[in-house]
């Protein structure tokens, strides 16, 4: 959830309102894959929001053992990353799981801030994997840096 200096932000960005029909109607922002270890991403952040987390395959909510809805905070980022002519470098970072949870709070703390902020930059690399429990595959292991925007 934005807060209401973050929305007079964007206010100030887009003074006629055209922000919630340019997400819906505009480019498609592409989200950040994991191919290998190693892989990562850098940028500045350009919007942060909360969602529910959704299973891929059927669209339903993902929960916890206990019923409680899995949140997720994503990250729009301004990175180098282009994938042709048209591509404007924004990309999307879920940031959700076990690691890449406990390496944001991390790296968050150590920038002596509360949580990521617009004009903050970002460093996330895919940099191995843990142990697989049960059937499932094994979890990605990240490492992240934050640094706050400038004042």
């Amino acid at each position: 959830m934005t807060t209401q200096a973050e929305n007079d932000t964007w206010a100030d960005e887009d003074p006629d309102g055209y922000g919630d029909a340019d997400s819906l109607l505009g480019a498609r922002i592409p989200a950040i894959n994991w191919p290998e270890i190693g892989a990562g991403v850098a940028g500045t952040i350009l919007n942060v929001e909360t969602s529910e987390q959704r299973d891929p395959a059927t669209g339903e909510v993902k929960t916890y053992k206990n019923g409680d809805v899995r949140r997720q905070v994503i990250l729009t980022l301004q990175t180098k990353q282009k994938d042709d002519a048209d591509d404007d470098g924004r990309r999307r970072l879920f940031v959700k799981g076990k690691s890449m949870t406990q390496e944001f709070r991390k790296a968050i703390t150590n920038a002596g801030v509360q949580g990521p902020r617009n004009g903050g930059t970002v460093s996330v690399i895919y940099s191995g994997d843990g142990e697989a429990v049960g059937k499932l595959n094994a979890p990605k292991l990240f490492t992240v840096e934050y640094t706050k925007p400038k004042s």
